[in-house]
């Protein structure tokens, strides 16, 4: 079952519902090099900034044919996992008001929503949205036991993985599949870079459904074949991708990018969808770093763009 609304209007024809994307990509930042010397949005905070990729990702939704929305549920759904971490952060702070601005984008069943709306106790509220999620489907079950900890960030990342894992299930469009798919390589990757560069004991716990092959990386990991496990995301990936490479986000996020690109050209409907749902939100990524990063070199956050 998906976790998405339900909407009564039925979407716009896909050629007019491209052509309103093709204007709207023609007023994306391409032009980075003259961004970073205007410096930040004045007056912007990098909340406002993911409030406005999430309106803008709530209005694409809205402009889809059923049949669109149901291909690119998936899609949202790994979207709305960044609508319930700030909903919850704000609701840790204290800041009803905040909560509500942003769960007025989500694209989430109202249902789900209501224990973030709740006027009870913080855990009480991440403990109704584990429950609620768990009522959908089996793999929000594990969010149960990390909502009665208490603790938001590890709350955040069982969520993040279980908002992966679930959309998995409904990938029936190729495209989206590896959308998908390269967002859990890159969740596992960043595990296994930290579970590396910190020499921890624990051995990091790997979703399923990457490009990668999750149980073969822990088996590699656990047997301390580091050339071997290198290797493999190396033949899967590219030769770019070094485990121990500190930018590995970076050199993870421009490959995803340069793939998306290229096969958006292969799928006529579904390729310029993605590539603006994307786009979209890296433009509100390099402007949240130019924003953390005022006072930093021009070098320096170049270095951390993608273009």
């Amino acid at each position: 079952m998906t976790l998405l609304r339900e909407l009564p209007f039925p979407g716009y024809p896909t050629p007019y519902l491209l052509s309103r994307l093709r204007a709207r990509s023609a007023r994306l930042t391409r032009d980075w090099q003259a961004a970073l010397r205007q410096g930040a949005p004045a007056g912007a905070s990098e909340e406002e900034l993911w409030r406005d990729l999430l309106k803008e990702h709530a209005w694409v939704y809205r402009q889809l044919n059923t049949r669109l929305r149901r291909r690119f549920a998936p899609a949202f759904c790994f979207f709305e996992i960044r609508t319930l971490v700030l909903a919850l952060r704000n609701r840790k702070a204290r800041e009803a008001g905040r909560v509500e601005e942003v769960l007025e984008q989500s694209l989430l069943d109202g249902r789900l929503l209501k224990p973030l709306r709740s006027i009870g106790s913080f855990q009480a509220a991440m403990t109704g949205l584990a429950r609620q999620l768990a009522r959908e489907a089996p793999d929000f079950a594990p969010l149960l036991a990390y909502a009665e900890q208490g603790e938001l960030r590890p709350f955040e990342n069982a969520l993040a993985g279980a908002m992966l894992a679930h959309a998995t299930h409904g990938c029936r469009h190729p495209l989206v599949r590896f959308f998908i798919a390269s967002q859990i390589d890159l969740r596992n990757l960043f595990a296994l870079a930290k579970h590396q560069r910190w020499q921890l004991e624990e051995i990091p716990e790997l979703l399923p459904g990457g490009q990668l092959p999750h149980t073969r990386m822990t088996a590699l990991i656990r047997a301390g074949r580091l050339e071997t496990l290198e290797r493999l995301v190396q033949r899967t990936l590219g030769p770019a991708i070094q485990l121990a490479d500190p930018r590995l986000e970076i050199a993870l996020l421009r490959r995803l990018s340069e793939k998306i690109r290229r096969q958006a050209r292969d799928y006529e409907e579904a390729g310029p969808v993605l590539d603006y749902l994307w786009r979209r939100t890296l433009e509100t990524r390099n402007l949240g770093v130019l924003l953390s990063g005022r006072d930093l070199p021009e070098e320096t956050l170049a270095a951390e763009l993608i273009a």
